[in-house]
């Protein structure tokens, strides 16, 4: 091929391993010091288009979409800034070819080559394509494509250098989602999907010291249900985890995203308010005890939908001295007093 005989005359062959071997290395370290696929993904782009002298590189990865693995463009670089045309599927053509086969193909000339998708090579302006797959343990991620403005720019030299980057990407990717998974895990309560309680007092921690340092409002709202331990023994543990799970969910859709909802334990449920005040913490709760109230519970084909109820207490932080534990305990205390008027009431 061109391409080759072109790196030929100015390597030989143990140049070219060496030459590998450096960029790999090289890109490796560069992979090693992003922990997020984000990052992952833009260094890599940058980092292939420069070390394979190419116009720009193209990033895909798969999806899980009904049964069928589907590419989704991940990150582009176009050295010319150039975006994407709109209403066409860059992840046709030979991009396509490379992530249906799970082999490499090359475009010599994108204007003869009927395999090139036509609307891509008219916006660019590019001559050559490759395109490899981005394959770990035999599961298939993606595709690196790279391009660039001159004919019969990519040979075998590309496409064995090329391979070997998208490996690696491949694995850095799948490493940094692993981290990302166990960091949400360690946060999370495994029932209810919302923060456990180890990560809110921290949280709640950060949003005390926050509000004390730009003098903001910060409510917090202690959320109890009603009668838990009844419908526990009465209808077993199964049916509690569902109401769990489903108050959690409730509650999330009632609050603003920039709130955050937590298990304090057993059926207690937390909700931190930053820029919140009594009054407006009190309209919050209220909804979300609507809401439940509302909410069609059904658990096998007996409809509960009103028998599950919440009490909630509030506490807003003030400043100075206070600590965590004497925010949690100040909403607590208005929960219970609910409670006991909830109890009398009855």
């Amino acid at each position: 091929m061109v391409a080759d005989d072109m790196w030929k005359g100015r390597f030989s062959a143990k140049q070219f391993k060496l030459y590998q071997l450096e960029m790999l290395n090289r890109y490796v370290i560069e992979l090693n010091s992003a922990h997020d696929v984000a990052a992952i993904l833009e260094n890599s782009a940058r980092m292939i288009a420069d070390m394979l002298d190419s116009q720009g590189c193209f990033i895909f990865m798969s999806r899980q979409v009904r049964n069928q693995l589907r590419l989704e463009t991940a990150y582009y670089f176009d050295r010319s800034n150039k975006r994407l045309p709109e209403g066409v599927d860059e992840t046709k053509g030979i991009t396509g070819l490379a992530f249906t086969t799970g082999e490499p193909f090359v475009v010599g000339d994108t204007y003869r080559d009927p395999r090139a998708t036509k609307e891509i090579v008219e916006h660019f302006g590019h001559r050559s394509v490759l395109a490899v797959p981005m394959v770990v343990k035999e599961q298939q991620m993606g595709v690196v494509t790279i391009y660039a403005m001159e004919k019969n720019k990519y040979g075998e030299f590309e496409v064995e250098f090329l391979m070997m980057l998208a490996s690696q990407l491949g694995l850095a990717v799948e490493n940094a989602r692993l981290m990302t998974e166990l960091k949400i895990a360690a946060i999370t309560d495994a029932l209810t999907g919302v923060y456990n309680h180890g990560y809110f007092r921290t949280l709640l921690n950060a949003q005390m010291d926050s509000s004390c340092k730009n003098k903001d409002k910060l409510s917090l709202i202690m959320l109890d249900i009603n009668n838990f331990k009844d419908f526990n023994d009465t209808y077993g543990h199964t049916f509690g985890d569902c109401i769990l799970k489903e108050v959690a969910g409730v509650i999330k859709q009632v609050v603003r995203e920039v709130d955050a909802v937590a298990r304090y334990g057993g059926d207690e449920f937390a909700v931190i308010l930053p820029g919140t005040d009594e009054d407006t913490a009190k309209n919050v709760a209220e909804r979300i005890v609507k809401a439940v109230r509302e909410y069609n519970f059904c658990y096998q084909d007996r409809d509960f939908t009103g028998e599950i109820s919440l009490c909630y207490g509030i506490a807003t932080y003030q400043g100075g001295n206070s600590t965590v534990d004497k925010f949690i305990d100040a909403a607590d205390l208005r929960l219970y007093e609910m409670k006991k008027c909830a109890k009398k009431e009855a």
